[in-house]
């Protein structure tokens, strides 16, 4: 009988701090930023997500196409700002730009906007977006 209450005892102890330990966790949870985000996380997406996006926050979002000027110049999406990626410039003009607002870049393939989408994360945007396989895999060209 000892046996059994003492084990009783050793297993409420081992348990009741581990519940303890969840509710702390889901208060962590819910009182975390990310989870409170005003824009949905960004990263590389398709077309059609990025159509979409730019859409729902088009009052909000800022359109940078990081092509080169002649590259722009012979077509961009409408409202687009040129932000040439291999311009010495380029991460004291994406400096410029808020971090609290959707962030909507392309290129020609894709491998330059994946590359500034590492970049612009590592100096603190969340909220960017990058067009997988960059405006030759826009569909909805005019």
């Amino acid at each position: 009988m000892m046996r059994t209450l003492a084990f009783l005892f050793v297993s409420f102890l081992l348990v009741f701090p581990a519940c303890s330990q969840d509710s702390g966790n889901a208060a962590k949870t819910a009182d975390n930023s990310d989870a409170n985000l005003l824009f949905p996380a960004g990263g590389t997406v398709d077309a059609a997500t990025f159509k979409t996006r730019l859409e729902e926050f088009s009052a909000e979002g800022i359109l940078v196409d990081i092509r080169t000027p002649m590259e722009f110049n012979s077509w961009h999406m409408e409202g687009a700002q040129n932000i040439d990626f291999y311009e010495n410039s380029f991460n004291s003009e994406i400096n410029k730009l808020p971090r609290d607002k959707p962030i909507f870049i392309y290129c020609h393939s894709g491998n330059r906007s994946g590359r500034a989408l590492e970049r612009m994360s590592a100096m603190g945007f969340k909220y960017v977006y990058d067009l997988g396989g960059g405006a030759s895999n826009w569909p909805y060209r005019q």
